[in-house]
């Protein structure tokens, strides 16, 4: 599994005063964990995969940093995961699933991977209302064709959108995927921004994540 820019973007676009403990949830590479260990030195990251072979690369990658006894991988659904466990978080972060009702790719690890067959939109905002601490807060990219749909589960779930991004290729462009964050706090108003990832904003966004 490659680090894609729909990771790298949302790990850096994750902002939140001082977390103790943080869940990312369909960790891949493990890119998001190590994103969160670098720019929260205080925290303790949970990063569940239910990929075997990108659990194993995941902890590959963990273990050969000065993050990796702040960083836990499990080979774990979410779903079976968020049925086990009793801790809370404050930050819930996940590039999840996202094909809905498009062809199917024939290998099944890139299937489980992009569709939402494996971890349906409704089981990840509702399962990760329940693990979310009082003042935490869920940051998830996602196609922006399915904000509304992502919107009105978290409405149901007893969560209030906070931030919300807009996210293009270039000025001009589509807006193909937006980042987006939930909490429990229905009196923050919703903060609205546009990045495009061709811009100097960006860069300076994701500078502190790149050698070069």
């Amino acid at each position: 599994m490659k680090v894609g820019t729909d990771s790298v973007t949302l790990g850096a676009w994750v902002k939140y005063e001082s977390p103790k403990e943080i869940l990312d949830i369909g960790t891949g590479t493990g890119i998001i964990a190590l994103m969160m260990a670098q720019q929260y030195p205080s925290s303790h990251i949970t990063a569940i995969e239910i990929d075997p072979l990108a659990t194993e690369q995941a902890i590959e990658n963990v273990k050969g940093t000065a993050w990796n006894n702040r960083i836990d991988i499990l080979n774990i659904s979410f779903q079976d995961f968020a049925s086990n466990i009793d801790k809370k978080f404050d930050i819930i972060v996940t590039n999840p699933p996202y094909f809905i009702d498009s062809l199917k790719n024939p290998d099944t690890r890139k299937k489980i991977a992009r569709h939402t067959d494996s971890l349906t939109y409704h089981e990840l905002i509702n399962n990760s209302s329940k693990l979310l601490s009082e003042k935490g807060e869920l940051f998830m990219i996602i196609p922006a064709t399915s904000l509304s749909i992502i919107e009105e589960e978290a409405l149901y779930a007893g969560l209030n959108k906070s931030k919300l991004c807009s996210l293009q290729a270039s000025s001009g462009k589509q807006v193909k995927r937006s980042l987006v964050s939930f909490n429990k706090n229905r009196k923050e108003q919703v903060i609205e921004s546009n990045l495009c990832i061709d811009s100097e904003e960006y860069k300076n966004l994701t500078n502190d994540f790149y050698i070069k």
